[in-house]
Protein backbone atom coordinates (compact mmCIF):
# COMPACT_ATOMS: atom_id res chain seq x y z
CA UNK A 1 0.00 0.00 0.00
CA UNK A 2 1.54 3.30 -1.11
CA UNK A 3 1.65 6.00 1.97
CA UNK A 4 -0.33 8.63 0.09
CA UNK A 5 -3.21 10.32 1.08
CA UNK A 6 -5.88 11.13 -0.65
CA UNK A 7 -8.55 13.53 0.53
CA UNK A 8 -12.17 15.33 -0.04
CA UNK A 9 -15.58 16.57 1.11
CA UNK A 10 -18.39 16.15 -0.75
CA UNK A 11 -21.85 14.99 -0.06
CA UNK A 12 -23.02 11.27 0.29
CA UNK A 13 -25.60 9.90 -2.24
CA UNK A 14 -28.20 7.23 -1.56
CA UNK A 15 -29.29 6.28 -5.35
CA UNK A 16 -32.07 4.85 -5.78
CA UNK A 17 -31.83 3.09 -9.67
CA UNK A 18 -34.41 1.93 -11.80
CA UNK A 19 -33.69 -0.44 -14.86
CA UNK A 20 -35.59 -2.55 -17.40
CA UNK A 21 -38.54 -0.32 -19.54
CA UNK A 22 -38.94 0.94 -22.92
CA UNK A 23 -39.20 4.73 -22.10
CA UNK A 24 -39.74 6.88 -19.27
CA UNK A 25 -43.48 7.53 -17.93
CA UNK A 26 -45.43 10.49 -19.22
CA UNK A 27 -46.65 13.02 -16.81
CA UNK A 28 -49.66 11.58 -14.30
CA UNK A 29 -48.31 7.91 -15.64
CA UNK A 30 -47.21 5.19 -14.02
CA UNK A 31 -44.56 2.44 -14.97
CA UNK A 32 -43.11 -1.04 -13.60
CA UNK A 33 -39.32 -1.50 -14.01
CA UNK A 34 -38.10 -5.30 -14.55
CA UNK A 35 -35.15 -4.67 -11.93
CA UNK A 36 -34.47 -2.17 -8.77
CA UNK A 37 -30.67 -1.23 -7.23
CA UNK A 38 -30.05 0.91 -3.95
CA UNK A 39 -26.73 1.68 -3.59
CA UNK A 40 -24.15 4.61 -2.13
CA UNK A 41 -22.43 7.67 -4.80
CA UNK A 42 -22.10 10.98 -4.87
CA UNK A 43 -18.65 12.19 -6.50
CA UNK A 44 -16.05 13.15 -4.40
CA UNK A 45 -17.38 10.17 -2.17
CA UNK A 46 -17.58 7.41 -4.70
CA UNK A 47 -14.55 8.64 -6.04
CA UNK A 48 -12.92 8.14 -2.35
CA UNK A 49 -14.34 4.60 -1.91
CA UNK A 50 -13.32 3.16 -5.53
CA UNK A 51 -9.49 4.93 -4.32
CA UNK A 52 -9.87 3.08 -0.57
CA UNK A 53 -10.86 -0.34 -2.65
CA UNK A 54 -7.31 0.13 -4.49
CA UNK A 55 -5.56 0.44 -1.56
CA UNK A 56 -5.24 4.69 -1.40
CA UNK A 57 -5.76 5.85 2.36
CA UNK A 58 -8.42 8.39 2.04
CA UNK A 59 -10.13 10.91 4.46
CA UNK A 60 -13.68 11.94 3.73
CA UNK A 61 -15.54 14.71 4.96
CA UNK A 62 -19.23 14.56 4.49
CA UNK A 63 -22.24 14.72 6.35
CA UNK A 64 -24.60 12.28 7.99
CA UNK A 65 -27.20 12.07 10.27
CA UNK A 66 -29.48 9.75 12.09
CA UNK A 67 -31.89 9.67 9.30
CA UNK A 68 -32.77 5.89 7.56
CA UNK A 69 -30.83 7.55 4.85
CA UNK A 70 -27.79 8.41 6.67
CA UNK A 71 -27.48 4.87 8.58
CA UNK A 72 -27.64 3.20 5.34
CA UNK A 73 -24.89 5.35 3.76
CA UNK A 74 -22.62 4.88 7.25
CA UNK A 75 -22.86 1.24 6.70
CA UNK A 76 -22.23 1.18 3.57
CA UNK A 77 -18.66 2.89 4.45
CA UNK A 78 -18.02 0.78 7.32
CA UNK A 79 -18.37 -2.36 4.94
CA UNK A 80 -15.16 -0.26 3.03
CA UNK A 81 -13.43 0.42 5.84
CA UNK A 82 -13.82 4.21 5.87
CA UNK A 83 -14.60 6.27 9.50
CA UNK A 84 -15.73 9.62 7.56
CA UNK A 85 -15.12 13.21 8.87
CA UNK A 86 -18.80 14.26 9.60
CA UNK A 87 -19.76 17.52 9.25
CA UNK A 88 -23.22 17.03 10.25
CA UNK A 89 -24.82 20.32 12.08
CA UNK A 90 -27.99 18.84 13.02
CA UNK A 91 -30.22 20.22 10.07
CA UNK A 92 -32.64 18.22 7.73
CA UNK A 93 -31.50 14.67 5.77
CA UNK A 94 -28.21 15.26 5.33
CA UNK A 95 -27.72 12.72 2.91
CA UNK A 96 -28.74 13.36 -1.08
CA UNK A 97 -30.90 11.11 -2.83
CA UNK A 98 -31.24 10.44 -6.59
CA UNK A 99 -33.94 8.22 -8.37
CA UNK A 100 -31.74 7.31 -11.71
CA UNK A 101 -33.85 5.27 -14.44
CA UNK A 102 -31.65 4.09 -16.92
CA UNK A 103 -33.09 3.31 -20.42
CA UNK A 104 -31.46 1.88 -23.37
CA UNK A 105 -30.13 5.50 -24.57
CA UNK A 106 -28.99 7.35 -21.44
CA UNK A 107 -30.00 8.15 -18.08
CA UNK A 108 -32.55 10.71 -16.06
CA UNK A 109 -32.03 11.78 -12.72
CA UNK A 110 -34.09 13.59 -10.00
CA UNK A 111 -32.03 14.39 -6.59
CA UNK A 112 -33.44 15.66 -3.35
CA UNK A 113 -30.59 17.70 -1.67
CA UNK A 114 -27.86 20.41 -2.20
CA UNK A 115 -25.95 20.28 -5.64
CA UNK A 116 -22.66 21.20 -3.79
CA UNK A 117 -20.73 21.00 -0.63
CA UNK A 118 -21.78 23.86 1.81
CA UNK A 119 -18.24 22.98 3.97
CA UNK A 120 -16.68 26.03 5.99
CA UNK A 121 -13.24 26.89 5.24
CA UNK A 122 -12.34 25.42 8.82
CA UNK A 123 -13.98 22.16 7.99
CA UNK A 124 -12.70 22.24 4.79
CA UNK A 125 -9.12 22.62 5.94
CA UNK A 126 -8.98 20.19 9.02
CA UNK A 127 -10.77 17.06 6.84
CA UNK A 128 -7.75 17.62 3.63
CA UNK A 129 -4.83 19.26 5.47
CA UNK A 130 -1.62 16.89 5.52
CA UNK A 131 -2.99 15.17 2.73
CA UNK A 132 -0.96 14.57 -0.64
CA UNK A 133 -3.83 14.86 -3.34
CA UNK A 134 -6.92 17.03 -2.45
CA UNK A 135 -9.90 16.22 -4.39
CA UNK A 136 -11.62 19.68 -5.21
CA UNK A 137 -15.10 21.44 -5.35
CA UNK A 138 -15.84 25.05 -6.85
CA UNK A 139 -16.00 26.86 -3.37
CA UNK A 140 -13.71 27.96 -0.78
CA UNK A 141 -10.38 28.57 -2.68
CA UNK A 142 -8.62 30.37 -0.31
CA UNK A 143 -7.90 26.93 1.36
CA UNK A 144 -7.65 25.41 -1.69
CA UNK A 145 -4.78 27.53 -2.25
CA UNK A 146 -3.27 27.15 1.51
CA UNK A 147 -3.55 23.10 0.83
CA UNK A 148 -1.35 23.84 -2.03
CA UNK A 149 1.17 25.90 -0.77
CA UNK A 150 1.41 23.12 1.37
CA UNK A 151 1.86 20.94 -0.71
CA UNK A 152 -0.68 18.87 -1.97
CA UNK A 153 -1.63 18.10 -5.40
CA UNK A 154 -5.28 19.86 -6.68
CA UNK A 155 -7.12 17.60 -8.62
CA UNK A 156 -10.36 19.49 -10.25
CA UNK A 157 -13.45 17.55 -11.42
CA UNK A 158 -16.76 18.86 -9.89
CA UNK A 159 -18.91 17.89 -12.61
CA UNK A 160 -21.60 19.51 -14.38
CA UNK A 161 -24.11 22.02 -13.01
CA UNK A 162 -26.13 23.86 -14.06
CA UNK A 163 -25.35 27.25 -14.64
CA UNK A 164 -21.21 26.42 -14.43
CA UNK A 165 -19.20 28.30 -16.51
CA UNK A 166 -15.44 29.68 -17.58
CA UNK A 167 -15.98 32.48 -15.35
CA UNK A 168 -17.31 30.69 -12.42
CA UNK A 169 -14.18 28.31 -12.59
CA UNK A 170 -11.43 30.61 -14.16
CA UNK A 171 -9.80 30.88 -10.20
CA UNK A 172 -9.98 27.20 -10.04
CA UNK A 173 -8.13 26.31 -12.86
CA UNK A 174 -5.47 28.53 -12.15
CA UNK A 175 -4.84 27.12 -8.70
CA UNK A 176 -5.59 22.96 -9.85
CA UNK A 177 -2.85 20.48 -11.02
CA UNK A 178 -5.31 19.09 -12.60
CA UNK A 179 -8.83 19.39 -14.29
CA UNK A 180 -10.77 16.40 -15.62
CA UNK A 181 -13.60 17.44 -17.48
CA UNK A 182 -16.14 15.02 -20.19
CA UNK A 183 -17.16 16.33 -23.25
CA UNK A 184 -20.33 17.93 -22.33
CA UNK A 185 -18.33 20.14 -19.60
CA UNK A 186 -15.47 20.91 -21.52
CA UNK A 187 -17.36 22.30 -24.26
CA UNK A 188 -19.25 24.70 -21.86
CA UNK A 189 -15.97 25.70 -20.04
CA UNK A 190 -13.79 26.05 -22.89
CA UNK A 191 -16.66 26.63 -25.58
CA UNK A 192 -15.62 24.26 -28.25
CA UNK A 193 -16.94 20.99 -28.65
CA UNK A 194 -13.49 20.17 -30.60
CA UNK A 195 -11.71 17.76 -27.37
CA UNK A 196 -8.11 18.84 -29.02
CA UNK A 197 -8.79 22.62 -29.00
CA UNK A 198 -10.54 22.31 -25.28
CA UNK A 199 -7.52 21.22 -23.77
CA UNK A 200 -5.09 23.71 -25.34
CA UNK A 201 -7.27 26.53 -23.73
CA UNK A 202 -7.28 24.27 -20.50
CA UNK A 203 -3.38 24.05 -21.04
CA UNK A 204 -2.93 27.97 -20.45
CA UNK A 205 -3.84 26.99 -16.83
CA UNK A 206 -3.10 23.35 -15.81
CA UNK A 207 -0.15 22.63 -18.21
CA UNK A 208 -1.08 19.57 -19.09
CA UNK A 209 -4.62 19.04 -19.83
CA UNK A 210 -7.72 15.79 -20.30
CA UNK A 211 -10.61 15.59 -21.87
CA UNK A 212 -12.14 12.54 -20.92
CA UNK A 213 -14.28 10.85 -24.15
CA UNK A 214 -16.28 8.34 -22.34
CA UNK A 215 -16.32 5.36 -24.27
CA UNK A 216 -13.46 7.12 -26.71
CA UNK A 217 -10.91 7.28 -23.79
CA UNK A 218 -9.41 10.63 -23.04
CA UNK A 219 -7.72 12.93 -24.61
CA UNK A 220 -3.95 14.11 -23.06
CA UNK A 221 -1.77 17.34 -23.99
CA UNK A 222 1.11 17.54 -22.86
CA UNK A 223 4.24 19.44 -24.26
CA UNK A 224 2.48 20.96 -27.05
CA UNK A 225 1.53 17.42 -28.26
CA UNK A 226 -2.01 15.68 -27.62
CA UNK A 227 -3.01 11.94 -28.55
CA UNK A 228 -5.78 9.81 -27.56
CA UNK A 229 -5.41 7.09 -25.12
CA UNK A 230 -8.25 4.57 -25.79
CA UNK A 231 -10.43 2.94 -23.36
CA UNK A 232 -10.76 -0.89 -22.64
CA UNK A 233 -13.78 -2.51 -24.16
CA UNK A 234 -16.57 -3.06 -21.76
CA UNK A 235 -20.09 -4.70 -21.26
CA UNK A 236 -21.80 -1.31 -20.63
CA UNK A 237 -24.73 -1.37 -18.26
CA UNK A 238 -25.09 1.81 -16.95
CA UNK A 239 -22.48 4.32 -17.00
CA UNK A 240 -23.62 6.65 -13.60
CA UNK A 241 -20.42 7.24 -11.61
CA UNK A 242 -17.96 6.17 -14.53
CA UNK A 243 -16.38 9.66 -14.71
CA UNK A 244 -16.01 9.43 -10.65
CA UNK A 245 -14.20 5.71 -11.23
CA UNK A 246 -11.84 7.49 -13.98
CA UNK A 247 -10.52 10.13 -11.05
CA UNK A 248 -10.33 7.49 -8.84
CA UNK A 249 -8.24 5.46 -11.32
CA UNK A 250 -6.55 8.77 -12.43
CA UNK A 251 -5.19 9.62 -8.91
CA UNK A 252 -4.33 6.09 -8.00
CA UNK A 253 -1.88 6.18 -10.73
CA UNK A 254 -0.81 9.51 -9.33
CA UNK A 255 0.05 7.88 -6.20
CA UNK A 256 2.03 5.11 -7.36
CA UNK A 257 4.22 7.62 -9.40
CA UNK A 258 2.94 7.38 -12.65
CA UNK A 259 3.23 9.62 -15.72
CA UNK A 260 -0.02 11.44 -16.81
CA UNK A 261 -0.53 8.95 -19.74
CA UNK A 262 -0.09 5.77 -17.58
CA UNK A 263 -2.37 7.59 -15.30
CA UNK A 264 -4.71 8.22 -17.70
CA UNK A 265 -4.68 4.34 -18.62
CA UNK A 266 -5.41 3.75 -14.95
CA UNK A 267 -8.62 6.52 -15.07
CA UNK A 268 -10.09 4.42 -18.16
CA UNK A 269 -9.86 0.86 -16.33
CA UNK A 270 -11.82 2.14 -13.53
CA UNK A 271 -14.45 3.65 -16.07
CA UNK A 272 -14.58 0.75 -18.06
CA UNK A 273 -15.18 -1.39 -14.64
CA UNK A 274 -17.53 1.26 -13.38
CA UNK A 275 -19.97 0.61 -16.43
CA UNK A 276 -20.39 -3.36 -16.03
CA UNK A 277 -23.04 -3.06 -12.97
CA UNK A 278 -25.99 -0.64 -12.15
CA UNK A 279 -24.78 2.26 -10.09
CA UNK A 280 -21.57 4.03 -9.09
CA UNK A 281 -19.86 1.35 -7.05
CA UNK A 282 -21.56 -1.72 -7.59
CA UNK A 283 -18.43 -3.14 -9.73
CA UNK A 284 -15.70 -3.59 -7.57
CA UNK A 285 -12.34 -3.16 -8.52
CA UNK A 286 -8.38 -4.07 -6.50
CA UNK A 287 -5.84 -3.13 -6.80
CA UNK A 288 -4.71 -6.85 -8.62
CA UNK A 289 -7.50 -6.14 -11.09
CA UNK A 290 -6.28 -2.91 -11.29
CA UNK A 291 -2.37 -3.82 -12.35
CA UNK A 292 -3.11 -7.29 -14.51
CA UNK A 293 -5.57 -4.72 -16.78
CA UNK A 294 -2.82 -2.38 -16.86
CA UNK A 295 -0.74 -4.79 -18.31
CA UNK A 296 -2.68 -7.25 -20.40
CA UNK A 297 -5.00 -4.05 -22.09
CA UNK A 298 -2.10 -1.59 -22.10
CA UNK A 299 1.24 -3.52 -22.05
CA UNK A 300 2.47 -1.56 -18.99
CA UNK A 301 3.76 -2.81 -15.46
CA UNK A 302 2.89 -0.02 -12.39
CA UNK A 303 5.42 0.02 -9.80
Amino acid sequence: MTDKLVAGVGRLNVDLIYVGFERLPNEGEELYCRDFFMGLGGGIPGSLVTLSRLGIKVKLGTWMGTDYLSEFAAARLKEEGITPVNLYDGRGIPVNVTSAMVTHADRTFITYGEPSTLATEKELYETCKGADFVLMQPNNKDIYKQLKDEGATLIFDPGYEEGMSFEGYKEYLAIADWYLPNRKEVSVIAKTDDPAEAAKVLSQFTGSAIVKLDSGGAYLYENGEGKVIPTLPAARKDSTGAGDAFLAGFVYGLCKGASPDVAIMCGNIAGSNCVTAYGCLTAKITEKDMLERLKSFYGVTLG
